[in-house]
């Protein structure tokens, strides 16, 4: 029997994931697809970090924080003024 794999700690992988695809079709001028996918992302993981991965004696947090930063860089991207003219 191989380890056990908790759901919770696979949920910022995730949203890092989304983060990144985003930026990738951002760059591809899918901006819509870029859009949603960065929603998704939000989604997953919050502005906020909940007390649950704040508690975790793990590294939740970690995955929580990098997760974090490439959804904000995801988002800077987007709303950039050079964004706004692609509208």
């Amino acid at each position: 029997m191989g380890p056990k794999i908790s759901r919770k700690s696979r949920i910022d992988p995730h949203g890092q994931a989304y983060a990144v695809l985003a930026m990738a079709d951002w760059q591809l001028g899918k901006q819509d697809e870029a859009r949603a996918l960065l929603a998704k992302g939000d989604a997953l993981v919050p502005g906020i970090m909940p007390p649950s991965i704040a508690e975790d004696p793990g590294t939740a947090w970690l995955a929580w924080l990098c997760a974090r930063i490439q959804l904000d860089e995801a988002t800077a991207l987007v709303e950039s003024p050079a964004a706004a003219q692609d509208k």
